[in-house]
């Protein structure tokens, strides 16, 4: 589907420079899509060109750098080490090696089902897993982040959900937030951290969208795309226009709405071509290598960077698109099976691809 893939970004990128000539910067509008052509064309060239087995590897790699992230970041907020706002934000949001902080907790988010999956192929052990698991929750915690926090449950839920072992899971689950919910009756709130309490339970326990850090505020920026995309329905504004436009100076947090206003109605269709692109190969993995696993890996993190998109601007971050490309390194080298036997139904092996 590769060929379907280049069509969709080159619709994306075309319609926003074009956009950038005809009424943005011209300039600004090369960077932008070189940007985007880097993270989404050059990028993954150079990490999917392995076999199976270089795949695993990436993805190892992968995630001992994104245990050390969490442990550096946890380790600054803990021992209260004074940094750089780089690490940590003026009100106590973590950054980390990030930099940022919704970024962060939703890169942490979309690599929850890498972690799980590992454990049912046998690379890890189960106490491995739910450490790594534990210690990725507390940092996303750490960040204050509702996106962060939203994108980690349903990364985890799907990945528990999903699969021949959804009924048993499913009692995994109750356990949990039995335990949660008991152990936050018996010590209360305070047990978490500050910032959480702060930006998430708040809002939860006054029930005021107010109180969720800066949803209230976003949700104007979401009201005026909405405004402005009635006149820049199919020519943008052109790329990084919408904080020169908007009355706030700020673009607005959903990346569907910044390619609508910033790109027209085509960079915003070829953009949702290319998910769609993505969505579909963790589809064929299953019918054509049989391997379950490998599907809902790829499908359950793509479907998690749909939702981080709604909470983001522009996304051509190389780190942000890491989590899928390493699904789809993994996934897409997995042998194909033509008698549906060769494998062992929802297993993936270490093997080169045919």
């Amino acid at each position: 589907m590769s060929e379907l893939y280049y069509i969709a970004l080159a619709m994306f990128c075309g319609a926003l420079l074009f956009s950038s000539v005809i009424n943005g910067d011209s300039t600004s509008g090369l960077i932008g899509v070189g940007q985007y052509v880097f993270s989404f064309v050059i990028f993954p060239i150079v990490l999917l060109r392995r076999n199976h087995r270089e795949a695993w590897i990436v993805g190892l790699s992968f995630l001992a750098a994104i245990v050390v992230i969490c442990l550096h970041g946890i380790s600054l907020i803990v021992f209260e080490i004074e940094v750089s706002e780089r690490f940590v934000a003026v009100n106590g949001r973590l950054r980390g090696l990030v930099e940022r902080t919704n970024e962060l907790g939703a890169l942490l988010a979309m690599t929850v089902p890498l972690v799980v999956v590992l454990t049912r192929v046998g690379w890890f052990p189960k106490w491995l897993a739910w450490s790594i698991l534990a210690i990725i929750f507390y940092t996303v915690m750490l960040t204050g982040s509702n996106t962060g926090m939203g994108s980690y449950m349903f990364a985890f839920l799907g990945m528990m959900v999903l699969g021949k072992d959804a009924p048993r899971n499913f009692l995994v689950l109750a356990v949990l937030v039995a335990i949660m919910v008991g152990v936050v009756m018996v010590f209360g709130t305070e047990i978490l951290p500050e910032i959480f309490q702060k930006r998430v339970v708040a809002g939860f326990t006054a029930g005021d969208i107010r109180e969720f850090g800066t949803l209230d505020g976003r949700l104007v920026l979401t009201y005026e795309a909405f405004d402005l995309a009635e006149e820049y329905l199919f020519i943008g504004m052109g790329f990084d226009q919408f904080r020169e436009l908007s009355s706030h100076n700020a673009p607005v947090h959903n990346a569907y709405l910044l390619f609508l206003t910033e790109g027209g109605v085509v960079a915003l269709f070829g953009f949702l071509l290319l998910l769609v692109v993505i969505f579909a190969r963790s589809s064929s993995v299953i019918l054509n290598t049989g391997s379950l696993n490998g599907g809902l890996y790829l499908m359950v993190t793509i479907l998690t960077y749909c939702i981080v998109l709604t909470a983001l601007p522009h996304v051509y971050g190389r780190f942000l698109i890491m989590p899928w490309v390493v699904a789809m390194g993994i996934t897409t080298t997995i042998p194909t099976d033509p008698n549906r036997q060769a494998s062992k139904y929802g297993k993936l092996r270490f093997a080169k691809a045919n």
